[in-house]
């Protein structure tokens, strides 16, 4: 059986991909202030349902309290 040389064409260098990657990161770092990724928005769509629940409880948290009254707003 004959390796199918064209299967190998279709994935990028990892190497490169991880340095892409990384990049992209840091640029999110150093632009937003924060990384990329899926829990930060639901931790802020959580963060917004306590603040109408218990808004001191909220701000006085370690975690959300850092993004003040206005959790989906940058």
């Amino acid at each position: 059986m004959e390796k199918d040389e064209s299967a190998n064409e279709r994935w990028m260098n990892p190497y490169l991909a991880g340095v892409g990657l990384g990049l992209v990161l840091l640029t999110s770092f150093l632009i937003l202030g924060a990384g990329l990724g899926a829990s930060s928005g639901l931790a802020r769509l959580a963060a917004s349902a306590e603040i109408s629940v218990s808004k001191s409880h909220t701000l006085s948290s370690e975690y959300f309290g850092r993004w003040g009254e206005t959790p989906l707003q940058y």
